[in-house]
């Protein structure tokens, strides 16, 4: 099956830094993440499967600095949900940028990692099915936002397919 435009939702935050996204093949689920954080998110990367079975690597994106956290997915874990708050933070130039995130799969909570702020939130909860399989956004010295690729769970062959613009999310 080949894949057509993968669906992407967001991003969230501000337009400082530069874009980043995944090459092509486009992911079709999670490995592992890296996040830098500290009051601000810095930085993410990322490994993931594409729809040949292939593991790649996206990032890190963002900057050095704050405490360095693996996350390790297990082979039947999937991202169900991305929340994360957005602050105007004088780090940042006073620029909105990506202050805190967290992980939930179908097995455990990740985080919060960075700093919970009030300024303003965003959660991305997913219905059964659906997946979280990578993510893009922009970065310079932080996260200045972060967007997310939307994928379909297949447990018949315990592998994921993209989602893609042609399909109907939902029933």
């Amino acid at each position: 099956m080949s894949i057509a435009e993968p669906i992407k939702i967001g991003p969230w935050g501000g337009n400082g830094g530069t874009m980043f996204d995944v090459p092509n093949p486009p992911p079709a689920r999670l490995d592992s993440m890296t996040i830098r954080a500290a009051g601000l998110i810095d930085s993410i990367g990322f490994s993931y499967v594409d729809e040949a079975d292939n593991k790649r690597t996206a990032g890190p994106f963002g900057g050095t600095g704050g405490q360095l956290i693996t996350i390790q997915f297990a082979p039947k874990e999937w991202v169900t949900k991305l929340s994360g708050t957005i602050v105007e933070a004088s780090l940042s130039g006073g620029k909105p940028t990506v202050a805190s995130l967290e992980i939930e799969t179908n097995i455990r909570k990740y985080g919060p990692y960075g700093t919970v702020n009030k300024d303003y939130s965003f959660s991305i909860p997913l219905p059964k099915g659906l997946i979280i399989a990578g993510f893009f956004g922009r970065a310079g010295r932080f996260i200045d936002a972060i967007g997310v690729y939307i994928g379909y769970k297949n447990e018949k062959l315990n592998a994921i397919t993209v989602a893609t613009n042609d399909k109907t999310l939902g029933n």
